[in-house]
């Protein structure tokens, strides 16, 4: 009986997981909200606002895995950032810029 339940559980939460799986889309306006937070400034939220979505687009690459998906944004060659996206939630995993490696 313990046996059943303990399946059942983890079935619920991995359907709660895949039915909560943020979309790229998610991504890019999560990803917006935290550039405009970390600069602050009217003038740079604009563009933000304004270029951003495209911008975000282009250099996103998504590995969706049904339950979770992770985020890779490549701004250059040596300036990189992977986020998890799980239940409608992003977890930043990794930074890597070139004075970090």
């Amino acid at each position: 009986m313990k046996k059943i339940f303990f399946v059942i559980i983890i079935g619920f939460i991995l359907v709660i997981a895949a039915v909560t799986n943020p979309s790229k889309e998610n991504f890019v306006i999560w990803a917006k909200g935290q550039l405009k937070s970390q600069y602050n400034n009217g003038l740079v939220n604009m563009g933000i606002e304004v270029f951003g979505d495209g911008v975000i687009n282009s250099v996103t690459n998504t590995q969706n895995y049904v339950f979770f998906s992770v985020y890779d944004s490549k701004i250059s060659n040596s300036n990189e950032v992977k986020v998890l996206g799980i239940f409608n939630n992003f977890i930043p995993l990794s930074k890597s810029s070139a004075g970090n490696n």
